[in-house]
């Protein structure tokens, strides 16, 4: 029937569309449910590629500055950050066409909508205020990770920046303070040092890139330094008050020194949350077993054993963890999958 599957993938980023081409090949009848009007999910559209896109164009910009030390005289590039962003668009949209074209030569059927679990077995798809319900032997959830916000200062979009809001500036601040010094981090403040602006990195942390080798932590504190980026690691954030000029942070460092920093612009990029929100996931913890979300896995504790499985979390962050069954590790589920990126 046409509204029955062998799996449904909700989520056509990295997880999803991968999975759904592959089971595809495998001759399952699958389908792949995504909010967005593109498929390629947080990756493509928000993330990896889009940033990417961009640090070309600032290396551009800076080869460009230097080229009279190899000999070559040009007159100071100028930054049109309109055409910047049309490049960058140009880019995302040519990877999701080929997106699409994958899912379809593998002949997975897609559903534009937002998905929802409704039984073990059920996904109701909400689109244009009208919904529709589709059945699956299998449901896969891939619907990866939202950036995470500051407690006491959530994203605005004006002021207080997270990095979906940085890909689509319209304008270089003046200045630009990016708190976290991680991946993301890193990237937006050298991409914002290239356009023009003054960067500041606060990291928590005794060093930038933080999950990193110290030898790459360090490497990359020095190049950051000859380019004017300042690095304030070991230090905290402990206030924000956005107004209409800037930012003022209240700062204070490992040994309890403190000071204030003035920017026009914060963005906050201090981790990314999985995107759970709306998804009928407390369907999965409303049966008759103890349950508790750990870190790294769903404990189910060990009466789930005692009845056929059903849905299984597992998350996906760089490693596959695994799914505890009191205290046993089982591969062997038969429910849904929950794959965060």
């Amino acid at each position: 029937m046409a509204n029955e599957f062998d799996l449904i993938v909700i989520g056509s980023g990295p997880g999803g569309y991968v999975a759904a081409i592959r089971a595809g090949q495998l001759g399952l009848a699958t389908a792949v449910v995504e909010k967005d009007p593109y498929y390629g999910g947080t990756c493509l559209h928000r993330g990896c590629i889009p940033t990417k896109a961009l640090l070309h164009t600032a290396a551009m910009l800076d080869e460009i500055r230097g080229s009279a030390k190899i000999g070559i005289a040009v007159a100071a590039p100028e930054l049109d950050l309109a055409k910047t962003h049309a490049y960058k668009d140009g880019v995302v949209a040519k990877n999701a066409q080929g997106v699409a074209s994958l899912l379809k030569k593998n002949g997975v059927t897609g559903l534009h909508g937002t998905g929802r679990l409704k039984g073990l077995h059920t996904v109701e798809v909400e689109r244009d205020g009208e919904t529709a319900t589709y059945e699956a032997k299998h449901v896969l959830i891939a619907t990866g990770s939202v950036p995470r916000d500051l407690p006491f200062a959530p994203a605005d979009g004006r002021r207080i920046l997270n990095s979906d809001h940085a890909l689509g500036l319209e304008r270089v601040p003046s200045s630009l303070t990016v708190l976290g010094a991680g991946a993301v981090g890193c990237e937006l403040a050298s991409i914002y040092a290239s356009f023009g602006s003054r960067v500041t990195l606060v990291e928590m942390l005794p060093r930038l890139l933080p999950l990193e080798d110290e030898e790459v932590s360090a490497e990359l504190a020095r190049a950051f330094k000859k380019r004017g980026i300042k690095s304030l690691t070991a230090t905290r954030v402990t206030a924000v008050a956005a107004g209409d000029s800037g930012v003022s942070l209240a700062l204070e460092r490992e040994g309890g020194e403190r000071s204030e920093l003035d920017t026009e612009l914060l963005l906050v990029a201090i981790g990314r949350a999985p995107f759970t929100a709306g998804l009928g996931l407390e369907y999965l913890l409303a049966r008759n077993w103890s349950a508790k979300i750990e870190y790294n896995y769903l404990d189910l504790g060990t009466d789930v054993l005692s009845f056929n499985p059903g849905p299984v979390l597992i998350d996906i962050d760089q490693h596959l963890h695994a799914v505890k069954f009191g205290v046993n590790y089982r591969f062997d589920w038969g429910g849904p999958v929950v794959a965060r990126y």
